[in-house]
Order: structure tokens, then sequence, then C-alpha cells
């Protein structure tokens, strides 16, 4: 899956003359949640030292086979927040 999103990505920015992309974010705070959503006592005492993720798109991560597929596959690669040179 996400071979196939490299390569959309690759595919998109050869057509359109980029040499490089990166995700940007805006100005605006970004609400953090945990990575993973358990509730054992040694996940909580480790979740300052776990990797975070936001609590909308395109930095939330769905742990959803369906939901990625469809957004890896399908989703915009333009989508405001790649910034492309």
């Amino acid at each position: 899956m996400i071979c196939e999103y490299v390569c959309r990505l690759l595919n998109m920015m050869a057509r359109r003359g980029y040499a490089q992309c990166r995700p940007r974010l805006d100005g605006r705070a970004l609400e953090t949640e945990a990575y993973i959503d358990f509730s054992s006592g040694y996940v909580r005492r480790a979740l300052a030292e776990l990797p975070k993720q936001g609590k909308r798109r395109p930095w939330k991560v769905y742990q959803n086979y369906l939901k990625d597929l469809l957004l890896m596959r399908f989703g915009r690669l333009n989508d405001g927040v790649m910034e492309f040179k």
C-alpha cells in the first residue's frame, strides 16, 4: 500500500516537474493524541515517550486497512499539506 502511494506521488511529481516534496504543518497549533489507544499501565506510563499523532487527517493514523487503502490509493496527493518544489 505504501509502495503504491509513493509510486503515485513520484509519477505525479515527474509529470509536473517537481524535484522534491515534504509535508508542511501550517501555523495553526496541531492537537495531538496518543498513537496507540491502550489502557495498560505500562503503555500509559510510557505515553510521553511514544510517538504522537494528530486528531485529523493527514496527521491521524487510523489503523484501519480499508480506510488506509482508500486514502493511499485514491486520496488527493496535493492535499494542501504536501509542499512541492
